[in-house]
């Protein structure tokens, strides 16, 4: 959403009576005075756009009152958007109470999904999640002690210890995470408005953020300062959810929402924590007679070809932590790779101790091309040397 089409539109659709060459020149000139104040934040918009005009040659025209009107006009719009009575900081406050969040939502292929989540109201973490997606087969339970992934529809259990099932995002501080992590200060943009929700009719603030990678739109009750709605044109990597539809805040907890029970003659698989997987020789590539950095490269380029060629079970093979359902989301959330660009020179980060980070450049389907950051972990297993891919290490960016 983009806010400043509504004031372009406005501008353009002022009706004055003047004669053509007048109105011409006039318009010419609001509109590029306009268009200079576009290139500001709007979250930092000034009315300056008087100076601006008053500068201009339109100063010099007989129609003054023509003059005075359309800026009028176009200075309370933008001021309006400048500075609203609602401020962002009053969403970040009231989501600091909230202590469980259920909602509807849909994935990118609009298949309709249920979460709650059990917040800790002094951290903003996100303690407890239960997912239902009912159309994939699979409902998720996840706490810090142990996660179950119950696929329905083959009655099987998958069972990991610890939260396996979690965000960087802290749902409890959503918007104040989006803004400090996603929303970066040199190419990020926020824009503001007052709007009337065509799904209710009611008068609802909307706060549109977007980065290269990322663009949310979320739909904020302007009693509550919470978000009721929120739709996302560009996800974060790993984000299964496009729209949310309804959200509630502060319900009591369903009874025993977390406590997971076995079905009857269900499959039971117990799957290892993260360094156990990665530990595990069944996964990933042999390094013996290779260069640790020969080694490297060959792992990416391969996981890259099965993804490209849509082998998703051969990518799993590289990568255990992330399992054959989560690449498919997090590949198709980014509308598919079609091009392994560049691998680059390998990096530490202090707080990874099991791997180096790869900055690798892949194509998407698109034509966006993200640059992302691979850990690769060596591990020596009966005297011999192999690796795996261990994840990512940190944000990814958008190169073009």
């Amino acid at each position: 959403m983009r806010p400043a089409k509504n004031v372009e539109k406005l501008i353009r659709n002022i009706d004055i009576d003047t004669n053509a060459k007048t109105d011409k020149a006039v318009l010419d000139d609001v509109l590029k005075a306009f268009e200079n104040s576009k290139s500001k934040k709007s979250a930092k918009l000034e009315p300056n756009i008087w100076r601006t005009i008053m500068k201009s040659r339109i100063t010099k025209l007989a129609t003054v009152a023509a003059v005075l009107l359309i800026v009028a006009a176009t200075v309370t719009v933008l001021d309006h958007l400048a500075k609203p009575a609602y401020a962002i900081e009053q969403t970040i406050e009231a989501m600091k109470n909230i202590v469980t969040i259920h909602f509807f939502a849909r994935d990118w292929q609009n298949r309709r999904l249920e979460a709650w989540i059990k917040v800790n109201p002094q951290t903003g973490e996100n303690d407890c999640h239960y997912l239902n997606e009912p159309e994939l087969g699979q409902i998720s339970i996840s706490t810090p002690e142990i996660t179950y992934f119950y696929h329905t529809n083959e009655n099987m259990v998958r069972i990991v210890e610890g939260q396996a099932l979690r965000s960087d995002i802290r749902f409890g501080r959503y918007i104040e995470d989006i803004l400090d992590r996603v929303i970066e200060p040199e190419h990020g943009e926020i824009q503001i408005i007052k709007e009337h929700d065509p799904n209710t009719g009611e008068e609802v603030v909307v706060l549109w953020a977007e980065s290269p990678n990322y663009e949310m739109e979320a739909f904020i009750d302007p009693k509550t300062k919470l978000p009721v709605r929120i739709n996302f044109a560009k996800a974060l990597p790993g984000q299964i959810i496009k729209s949310v539809d309804e959200i509630y805040y502060n319900e009591p907890l369903p009874e025993g929402l977390f406590d997971f029970k076995i079905p009857e003659d269900a499959q039971v698989i117990r799957e290892q924590p993260l360094l156990s997987v990665i530990d595990d020789p069944n996964y990933g590539i042999s390094a013996e007679g290779l260069t640790k950095d020969e080694a490297r490269i060959k792992i990416i380029k391969e996981f890259w070809h099965h993804v490209i060629n849509k082998d998703f079970e051969s990518a799993h093979m590289l990568l255990p932590v992330a399992d054959v359902e989560k690449i498919k989301s997090v590949i198709g959330a980014l509308s598919g790779a079609i091009e392994l660009v560049s691998v680059g020179e390998p990096f530490e980060k202090p707080n990874i101790t099991f791997g180096i980070l790869t900055p690798v450049r892949v194509r998407f389907s698109d034509g966006k091309i993200l640059e992302l950051y691979q850990i690769t972990h060596f591990r020596r297993i009966d005297g011999k040397l192999s690796c795996v891919l261990a994840g990512e290490g940190q944000k990814s960016k958008r190169i073009e």
